[in-house]
């Protein structure tokens, strides 16, 4: 007897937006890329400069945000829709681009991002992902706040 082969499961990674952006992905269908970060805003602290990298998809290997995730600090809540895709990602630690930001950008972008314990959680995916790749959406109720 011929044992087909053991397919690994699907990853699953989480993409958060507020409220407001999941209309627009949901009307889209498809969720876009935003700014990698990877330029720095400081001349002089080279790469610099806005779109330096590859824009990217911003993904979290967990749905649960018990922890400083670096979604703080907008005036949208953009934790409030989380949006489960299954695809590969790319872990943010070892995506080429971060590792070459200029090292005091780096740190800087991680204080305010939540650190290096939040870094662990990052993943990126440098194309639009389609409604297909969509699993569960998760709409957190109004008045709960991560």
């Amino acid at each position: 007897m011929i044992t087909p082969p053991i397919r690994p499961p699907k990853p699953r990674l989480y993409h958060f937006t507020s409220r407001e952006h999941f209309q627009e992905i949901d009307k889209l269908g498809i969720i876009l890329r935003a700014e990698s970060n990877v330029g720095s805003p400081i001349t002089g602290w080279e790469p610099s400069g806005a779109h330096y990298a590859t824009d990217v998809v911003w993904l979290l290997d967990t749905p649960h945000l018990d922890y400083p995730h670096g979604l703080a600090g907008s005036i949208q809540d953009k934790t409030a829709v989380s949006i489960e895709v299954t695809i590969p990602g790319i872990p943010w630690n070892e995506w080429v681009p971060a590792q070459a930001m200029h090292p005091l950008w780096r740190r800087h972008f991680l204080e305010f991002a939540g650190g290096e314990e939040a870094a662990k959680h990052w993943y990126v995916w440098p194309a639009p992902i389609k409604r297909r790749f969509w699993g569960e959406i998760t709409i957190r109720p109004e008045e709960a706040q991560a």
